[in-house]
């Protein structure tokens, strides 16, 4: 089947924000403001939804999936209808949650907005303990903001036979856990310590607005002696020529670059690197030293060439101001094709 997948049938997410959603990627809102996540897994948006997945309709939410598929990336679809077995069709349980405590955050990431940031307009999001039967939980995904702001994660642990759960969790590496935080995350079935890193010295400064990459290196070398460390990259215009010189640095920890978790960003559609003109996709091209190469070239396809998308890219950049060396190239060969 070509657009079903498992989430509607084992998973819940709740964002910053409060807003509940299948999964995290799902890119539309189709729940209303129910009082806990339960009834939201068990009310009528759900069962419709359920119900389209069986008759394997394309789902429009769902679009990220599809481009995944077709690029040859490995979908979120692909990994839980690998994850689990059809059983859970007739009898759907909550074996996975996401959850956000809120948007407390330190970083201005260029690619993120106030909904997942409070030092991005400065609006803080806070949510309660979920109120849901955890009971069948299997994993658990906790994001921010920065997860290691905000004390009511180790609550939560407290509620959960965590022994029995798998966790993940993804934090931008500006803080090292402290020793409360350290034995919780010690005693889960298993910990998925995924670190954001999306470019290196002064890109990550540049992208990750708040990265010093002095104490990025310190709390790395750190977090490589207590957890399993998977780093995330999330490809986009502005750091898309600095992913080999990432992948050597990371290589350089000891870590191989199988273990590398990865995504492409496609929103917002001005650092989307699909719409730019085809001579900077050639550019970025070149850059890459093989690593994700034909899923690259595939992305990079999935959008021709925007005006106004492009427009917005170099309005940006003037405004930002000070270009890291390695987005100079991509900022004057968009700039000379827009004059052209």
């Amino acid at each position: 089947m070509k657009h079903f997948c498992m989430a509607p049938f084992t998973h819940i997410q709740m964002n910053p924000a409060g807003e509940i959603n299948p999964c995290c990627i799902f890119d539309k809102r189709i729940y209303p403001r129910y009082d806990s996540l339960e009834m939201a897994f068990n009310g009528p948006e759900n069962s419709e939804l359920r119900s389209k997945m069986l008759n394997d309709e394309w789902i429009k939410g769902c679009e990220k999936c599809y481009r995944d598929d077709e690029i040859g990336k490995p979908s979120y679809r692909k990994n839980f209808n690998n994850k689990y077995d059809k059983s859970y069709i007739q009898n759907p349980k909550i074996k996975e949650l996401e959850f956000s405590a809120s948007n407390l955050c330190n970083f201005k990431c260029i690619g993120c907005n106030s909904k997942f940031s409070s030092a991005i307009g400065g609006k803080l999001y806070k949510n309660l303990l979920p109120d849901l039967d955890l009971s069948e939980l299997e994993d658990l995904k906790i994001l921010g903001g920065e997860p290691f702001m905000d004390p009511l994660y180790l609550e939560l642990f407290n509620t959960l036979k965590i022994e029995n759960i798998n966790l993940m969790i993804v934090t931008n590496n500006s803080i090292f856990p402290n020793e409360k935080w350290r034995e919780y995350l010690t005693r889960f079935k298993s910990l998925n310590y995924n670190v954001s890193i999306d470019g290196i010295g002064e890109v990550a400064e540049f992208v990750r607005y708040g990265t010093k990459w002095s104490r990025f290196e310190k709390n790395f070398d750190k977090q490589l002696k207590h957890f399993f460390v998977i780093p995330h990259y999330v490809f986009h215009t502005l750091n898309s020529t600095d992913l080999t010189d990432t992948i050597k640095w990371i290589e350089s920890k000891g870590i191989t670059n199988n273990t590398i978790s990865y995504d492409f960003l496609d929103a917002p559609e001005w650092l989307n690197a699909s719409y730019l003109p085809s001579n900077v996709k050639d550019i970025i091209i070149n850059n890459n030293d093989n690593f994700l190469q034909k899923e690259i070239i595939n992305f990079l396809k999935s959008n021709e060439f925007d005006k106004s998308y492009c427009i917005k890219l170099i309005k940006w950049m003037n405004e930002r101001g000070d270009l890291p060396d390695k987005c100079e190239e991509i900022y004057y060969e968009v700039s000379k094709c827009l004059k052209s």
